[in-house]
Order: structure tokens, then C-alpha cells, then sequence
């Protein structure tokens, strides 16, 4: 499968940037109370993806860097 380039439009304070070079990373998140886990699927909770232009050398969702972003597959 070949990746597909698109432009992202990132907004941070009302403005619109176009970015063309993300670089995207993708946390999982696991429920565990006295080691065990709490969700069916052994602890799975859930994901978050954070991105942010590969030229960007600072980071963070708080910094205002990093975009916080959504999985689509696309087959």
C-alpha cells in the first residue's frame, strides 16, 4: 500500500497553516487495578495520536507544537 500526501490544515489561535510534513505518533493506553486489567481487551483502553511538522523541533500538546490527530484507514 502507498502512503497518500496530503496537506493538513493546523489551526492554533484562528489561524490556518497548511503542513506537508507530519510526523505522527501513536500512544497506547492500558486500565490496570491491582495487576489486573480492567477492559475485556486485556487492558486496552484506547489510543491517542499526536503529530506535529517534522521540521518542528520543540514538542508538546501544551506548547501548542503538537496537533492532536485521528487514525483513518484507508484500504
Amino acid at each position: 500500500m502507498k502512503p497518500i500526501n496530503t496537506d493538513t490544515i493546523d489551526w492554533f489561535n484562528t489561524q490556518a497553516t497548511a503542513v506537508n510534513d507530519l510526523v505522527s505518533k501513536i500512544g497506547l493506553f492500558t486500565a490496570y487495578f491491582k495487576d489486573q486489567p480492567v477492559t475485556d481487551l486485556d487492558g486496552y483502553a484506547g489510543y491517542l495520536i499526536r503529530s506535529k511538522p517534522a521540521s518542528e523541533n520543540e514538542g508538546g500538546i501544551h506548547s501548542g507544537k503538537d496537533i492532536l490527530d485521528s487514525l483513518v484507514l484507508i484500504g
